[in-house]
């Protein structure tokens, strides 16, 4: 599964992968001035897409991606 979240004192939120039967989340974004949303799998499995912009809401979103941690 895959997530964005601000949990633990992020300031702005990142993107977690966790195991769909539970476990630790893996923290896979870490930008620090960046908001970190919407992400989604690759159909192989092997990128996660997300959006991304500086924490200013007004500032313009861009799409990008991140190879998937391995399993």
């Amino acid at each position: 599964m895959v997530f964005a979240s601000a949990a633990g004192g992020l300031d702005l939120p990142k993107i977690f992968v966790i195991q769909a039967g539970g476990g630790r989340p893996v923290r896979v974004t870490s930008e620090r001035d960046t908001y970190d949303g919407a992400p989604s799998w690759s159909p192989d499995g092997r990128w996660i897409a997300f959006e991304s912009h500086t924490g200013d809401e007004d500032r313009p979103t861009s799409r990008w991606r991140v190879p998937a941690p391995r399993r």
